[in-house]
């Protein structure tokens, strides 16, 4: 582990090479790794396009229970005919 003053050091000079990277190449990159996940999935990390119509959760935190559970909804009522 790097002292806290080079590790920030460190993630201040990363951040200033990322930013001057070109769009289409960090574009690029992120295609690959979202689409080959193995090697995301090794440092624990989900590839996902921000997109307004799929929201994402936090994966890690949903419980087996609530992924089972069925709920009703409230706000309208279905009658069946």
């Amino acid at each position: 582990m790097l002292p806290l003053k080079i590790s920030r050091f460190l993630d201040q000079i990363l951040l200033a090479i990322f930013d001057k990277l070109p769009v289409r190449l960090v574009k690029r990159v992120l295609w690959l790794l979202r689409n080959n996940p193995t090697l995301t999935d090794k440092w624990g990390y989900f590839i996902r396009q921000i997109h307004y119509y799929e929201p994402l959760p936090d994966f890690g935190k949903i419980s087996e229970d609530w992924k089972n559970n069925h709920y009703n909804c409230g706000g309208f009522w279905i009658r069946k005919r």
